[in-house]
């Protein structure tokens, strides 16, 4: 028998409602949304869970939500702060284990594996590292401790929002097994109709599929589904080449203005620049994705010769790809930024001064790190959110 793997997952529901409560603590226990309600056609960012069990849901119009429940309350996106509280968790993790991932909206996996004699047994650690969570940050998450990255996944879906689960080495299937389809990673709303036709509703039924019928109903890639269902999976944690950090923004209202564009997206820059940088990184593929506002998305990409991690030579790549991604006089609803291929930069050591433009670099994450993204800004970003 192999080496058993001990894999947390760390799931904060409702991230940006999260993170604005723990800002604000009057708004625990109350209906509200995070939204922009100052601009026309805005959509609901997060919700709280009493909005969300008054029917309200993420990406539903603000209108909408506010006609359904009176008195809701409309809080703005809590940018800064849940860029802090990403570091912050980014810290924990690192305390306990260097094999850590940090996955969009605060998901966290961290591999506790041959860790014993440091910090005692898994189960307990990982206990420990939900209470920091909750103590340091503010928050509320959700813990599974599992063999592979796939099982803890769902099991914080299974006892989510709030909970802690422990599965065994060896019960991944029988965990699995009554587990509705849809809380698979990969099964998607046209994968769980397709199966539904034929019968398969869970995880258990879908594992002992035939394979050709498998096949049939979704293709080459239900087989990789249908060996998820039985609990396999020897993804690592920490696996530079499949990570990748992402920032979104949604334009309310939609805009074709230029300056507005340009800050956009430099605002996305330094977010995941910043990411990328405290996390020691750099990255090898930037990917842009716009929307425009009659829903129709196009995504160009540029693979890089030399990985980069400074503002300058992302924002340089970023608006070359808004150039070939966006139609002329179009108005813009969402610019989605990601960045992948990530490795560790290359360390030489200077012969002479470092140069200027890394030294200034530099000095604004240090202010960053100590005072927050707020802290120090580009012109053409405060411009393009005001």
């Amino acid at each position: 028998m192999g080496l058993i793997r001990h894999i947390v997952h760390i799931n904060v529901t409702g991230f940006a409602a999260q993170v604005a409560v723990a800002h604000d603590r009057t708004l625990a226990g109350r209906a509200f949304v995070v939204g922009l309600a100052h601009v026309p056609r805005a959509v609901v960012m997060d919700v709280s869970p009493e909005a969300f069990s008054e029917g309200i849901t993420r990406g539903m119009p603000l209108f909408a939500a506010l006609a359904r429940v009176r008195g809701l309350i409309v809080v703005p996106p809590p940018t800064e702060g849940q860029t802090k509280v990403a570091s912050a968790l980014w810290e924990l993790a690192g305390a306990l284990s260097p094999q850590i991932e940090l996955g969009p909206r605060a998901h966290l996996y961290l591999d506790l594996t041959g860790t014993r004699m440091l910090h005692g047994r898994a189960v307990d650690a990982a206990a420990r590292l939900q209470k920091l969570v909750r103590t340091r940050c503010g928050l509320e998450p959700t813990c599974a401790l599992a063999p592979n990255k796939l099982v803890s996944r769902v099991a914080t879906r299974v006892v989510r929002p709030l909970g802690f689960v422990a599965i065994p080495a060896g019960d991944e299937a029988a965990f699995l097994h009554p587990q509705p389809l849809h809380l698979l990673p990969g099964a998607g709303e046209a994968a769980t109709l397709r199966l539904h036709y034929l019968g398969v509703d869970t995880a258990g039924q879908l594992a002992t599929l035939d394979e050709a019928l498998t096949v049939a109903a979704l293709g080459a890639a239900g087989l990789k589904l249908r060996l998820a269902a039985t609990g396999v999976d020897p993804t690592p944690v920490g696996r530079l080449d499949e990570q990748q950090l992402t920032e979104s923004l949604l334009l309310q209202p939609d805009t074709c203005d230029p300056v507005q564009l340009s800050g956009a997206l430099w605002g996305l820059v330094e977010a995941l620049g910043f990411s990328l940088r405290t996390r020691e990184l750099a990255a090898g593929r930037v990917v842009l994705s716009v929307t425009d506002c009659e829903q129709k998305e196009c995504q160009r990409q540029a693979t890089l010769r030399e990985p980069v991690r400074r503002d300058e030579e992302l924002a340089a790549i970023a608006l070359g790809l808004f150039a070939r991604a966006a139609p002329a006089r179009l108005r813009i609803r969402r610019l989605v930024l990601t960045l992948s291929a990530l490795s560790l930069p290359r360390r030489q050591l200077d012969l002479f001064a470092p140069a200027a433009d890394g030294v200034l670099q530099d000095a604004l994450d240090d202010l960053r790190r100590t005072h927050g993204m707020a802290a120090i800004r580009r012109g053409c970003v405060l411009a393009a959110e005001s």
